[in-house]
């Protein structure tokens, strides 16, 4: 009878360990593997179904499964939810680019101001590296910048993130300087959009993303360093 009850036990914590090898599920809101462009759609593998509506999409070998290329001019639509806007959010993807993508390349964007800026984005700022910034409709706040370093043509995992006190930025589950202090709160039902991009910002302009892009995941609240680190070295389904 020890012995059988050892056996469950044991079956429990790797359950146990399995369930938490992911940041609380509960708190995603939506989650692209991007593996396929099925009529011209992504599925939302969240629960959510927050359904993305694909353009000029093209399928190249991701770090998990497939990816989706948008050195073409394609983009994934997600139409606006209230899922979508948060108070407190955290933005993910694998990215790769053999070549510098240019300035104002928006990896996701949610949301548009005119040519401005969107409620939050992650995109590559003036420098060319990396930033994820969120905004009020009027100002926006932007994390340190990553470096162009990220355009090797390798796989890189980004997370921006922001609490309520910082803008973060993190690649490859390393905190890129100390993050960006604020209090501004994420505006949204901004004036040219409110829909979510991923290769796009859509507003007065168009911003579109010269890269290729793998696992986009949003949450409503900012992910902690060691969750960040775990997501950098697993991937569970």
């Amino acid at each position: 009878m020890k012995k059988l009850s050892s056996v469950f036990l044991t079956i429990i914590v790797l359950l146990l360990c399995a369930h938490t090898s992911f940041a609380d599920s509960s708190d995603l809101i939506a989650r692209y593997h991007l593996n396929e462009d099925t009529n011209n759609t992504t599925q939302d593998s969240s629960g959510n179904n927050l359904i993305g509506q694909d353009q000029n999409i093209t399928l190249i070998k991701g770090k998990y499964g497939n990816a989706f290329d948008f050195n073409s001019g394609g983009s994934i639509r997600i139409v606006n939810n209230q899922l979508l806007e948060p108070a407190r959010v955290s933005v993910e993807a694998w990215v790769k680019n053999a070549t510098l993508p240019g300035n104002f390349q928006y990896v996701l964007s949610k949301g548009a101001n005119g040519c401005n800026q969107a409620s939050y984005a992650l995109y590559t700022g003036d420098k060319g590296g990396l930033q994820f910034y969120i905004s009020d409709g009027i100002t926006f706040i932007a994390s340190p910048d990553s470096g162009t370093e990220v355009w090797d043509n390798s796989w890189h995992y980004v997370v921006g993130t922001y609490d309520g006190s910082l803008v973060r930025l993190y690649v490859d589950g390393q905190e890129v300087g100390a993050g960006t202090p604020t209090n501004l709160p994420i505006g949204y039902g901004l004036p040219n959009g409110n829909d979510m991009y991923i290769g796009k910002y859509s507003g007065t302009c168009v911003f579109g993303f010269n890269g290729q892009a793998d696992e986009v995941r949003v949450w409503d609240r900012a992910l902690t360093l060691p969750e960040i680190k775990k997501h950098f070295t697993t991937n569970p389904i």
